[in-house]
């Protein structure tokens, strides 16, 4: 299951999104499981692991508390300043690479119009390929995303003829150092 004050969405299913699966072959029971991609969920989620943490260790509760509200204060400044960056080009539709952004799209109100693939050991097969590239052209997609663990070469094929630029998108946070503000 899963908690109530925690909505989950289900995993797209259409054509302009590619089936989602992960190495671990692991099936998410038919809900998007990438949360956290959400700035609302993400606090959620926290407040969520500060109730659990001061549950079994109370003699910390204080600790956790201002934790979780310098979290969820962060989350609000960030949030804030990717709204901003993110309002001209609200509207313009684009492609992902893989289907992890619905909540980051519902989110910020994003115009995603379906993702390239799941696996980068297999890349899309000619009609998809095809499939992808009428869907940049009539749609007039303003990028197509790739991924740092993603061969962008299938990317570079899809927006060949049109005026698509090639984007980086990071789930994940590869590149983020750790630590506290992480």
């Amino acid at each position: 299951g899963h908690d109530a004050d925690v909505p989950v969405l289900p995993a797209r299913d259409s054509a302009a999104w590619a089936p989602h699966h992960h190495d671990d072959d692991v099936g998410h029971g038919g809900i998007d499981p990438h949360l956290w991609l959400s700035p609302d969920q993400a606090a959620r989620i926290a407040s969520r692991m500060a109730e659990a943490l001061i549950e079994i260790d109370p003699g910390h509760a204080p600790v956790y508390k201002a934790n979780l509200e310098r979290m969820v204060g962060r989350l609000d400044e960030v949030d804030a300043l990717v709204e901003q960056r993110l309002a001209p080009i609200r509207g313009r539709p684009y492609l992902v690479f893989h289907d992890a952004y619905q909540y980051f799209e519902r989110h910020y109100r994003l115009n995603a119009i379906g993702s390239v693939t799941i696996d980068a050991d297999h890349a899309p097969g000619a009609n998809r390929i095809a499939v992808l590239r009428r869907r940049i052209q009539e749609s007039q997609a303003g990028c197509v995303f790739t991924e740092p663990h993603f061969e962008p070469r299938v990317v570079r094929i899809l927006i060949e003829g049109s005026a698509a630029k090639i984007g980086e998108l990071d789930p994940v946070g590869r590149d983020i150092e750790p630590g506290p503000e992480a």
